[in-house]
Formats: structure tokens, C-alpha cells, sequence
């Protein structure tokens, strides 16, 4: 199932033109080879289980935002309309050295709820949502977190077609980190600026039918040692 989501991703990002994977196609069958050049691990346990196409691309990339509160954005001259409103944001940490359920992102789950919180939301009331794809599990895990899944029912979402780009809850639409590419410290504000660019209708082939009024994106570094999770809605 994380290879379907893979493929799902890959197939988001060539409708991208800014995608570093934008060129590139695969089948199912060429993304789950156990090959000699795709398995990676050495541990004969895990091997089998996480293969080079399940992991995002380091790439080179820049991304940047500007801030402004209402009397910002008279001074630039910019109209609301043109802007979208943060209205809530998480931010939470843990020690690398803290015991760490590997089935469970807890960090991002709990900078998820403080963000729903601040935001006065809930997870169904999203849209459209960035999460942060390092790895093919991630997105499936961060699923649970972020609340559009129960525990363990992540990889439902797929099969479902729930988070396709027409699907109920679209997600990484412009590719996420394993098909639009991962330049690290550009990473988080892309995606923040991704559900920008969706709220205000601005993604052309990839864009979300309708154009939602709701976004979020969750960022996670660290193994899940730090987790920042943005709502974003239409300013006006």
C-alpha cells in the first residue's frame, strides 16, 4: 500500500511543472522489484520492506513567504484577496534521546491538536493538506496523526481514493517531497505555501476541484522530534 501512495505522488508531481520528478514515470510492478538496486537496508528484516522508491530526493530549491497582518498588507498594497489567513499553528518537540513508538508520529499528533485548536477546527474541516512525505510510510502515518485516520487505519485512506486530488481530503497535491523533491530547509515553507497556492485556485493541472477554503500542512524533522503543523483559510 505505501508504494500506491508513491505512485499516486509521482503522478501528482508530473502534472507539477516546478516537480523535480516531473519527467519520470513507474508502474507498480518496476516500484516493487526486489532488486539489488533498489533494496538499500541492511537489516534482512526491514529490507524487503523500504526500497528506494519509497523514499523522497534531496534537491535544490528555495521557497519563501511574506507575513503580514492587516495593516501589512495595506502598507504593501496588497488586497485580502490575495492572501490567506493563518489561523492556527503547532509546534512541538522532543528529546532524540526519548523512548519513540515507531508505529505512532505523537510529536506531530500533538502540534496537530494544538493547531486544530488555535485554529477552532477540526480535522474534517480541511480541504486540502501538505504532510511531509520523506518516506512513503510518513505520509500514511502522518494520516493518523493529523486525524484524518483513525489509528491504524491510514492506509484506508488510499485505498478509498480519499486522498486523490478529487478524493475527499486531497493531499500533496503538487507532488509532496517524494515527486515535487525535498530541498530540507525550503521544505516546510513550500508547503505552507502549496496550500496557498491551492486555497487561491493558483495550481492549474494539479489544482483541487473548487478551489477549498481550508487547508494544512505538517512538517516533521528529527524522526519525529520536531513537528509543526499550519492551518491556513481564504483570507476574505
Amino acid at each position: 500500500v505505501p508504494m500506491v501512495q508513491a505512485l499516486e505522488i509521482l503522478s501528482n508531481g508530473q502534472k507539477n511543472p516546478k516537480a523535480h520528478m516531473r519527467a519520470v514515470s513507474m508502474d507498480l510492478a518496476t516500484a516493487t522489484a526486489i532488486t539489488d538496486r533498489n533494496l538499500f537496508l541492511s537489516d534482512p528484516e526491514l529490507r524487503p520492506h523500504m526500497t528506494l522508491t519509497d523514499c523522497s530526493q534531496l534537491s535544490d530549491g528555495a521557497s519563501a513567504l511574506i507575513l503580514a497582518n492587516e495593516a501589512g498588507l495595506a502598507k504593501l498594497g496588497i488586497p485580502e484577496s490575495r492572501a490567506t489567513e493563518i489561523t492556527g499553528v503547532g509546534y512541538k518537540v522532543a528529546g532524540l534521546g526519548l523512548p519513540n513508538d515507531p508505529l505512532r508520529l505523537a510529536n506531530a499528533a500533538r502540534a496537530a491538536a494544538e493547531a486544530y485548536h488555535a485554529a477552532g477546527i477540526g480535522p474534517g474541516d480541511v480541504g486540502v493538506a501538505e504532510l511531509h512525505d520523506c518516506f512513503s510510510i510518513s505520509e500514511i502515518q502522518l494520516y493518523e496523526a493529523v486525524g484524518f485516520a483513525a489509528e491504524g487505519r491510514g492506509t484506508g485512506l488510499l485505498k478509498e481514493g480519499v486522498t486523490e486530488i478529487d478524493g475527499r481530503i486531497p493531499v500533496n497535491t503538487g507532488g509532496g517531497l517524494m515527486s515535487f523533491g525535498h530541498p530540507v530547509g525550503a521544505t516546510g515553507v513550500k508547503q505552507v505555501l502549496e496550500v496557498h497556492r491551492q486555497l487561491m485556485g493558483k495550481c492549474g493541472a494539479y489544482q483541487v476541484p473548487g478551489a477549498p477554503a481550508v487547508g494544512l500542512s505538517a512538517n516533521i524533522g528529527g524522526d519525529d522530534r520536531t513537528a509543526v503543523v499550519v492551518v491556513q483559510r481564504r483570507a476574505a
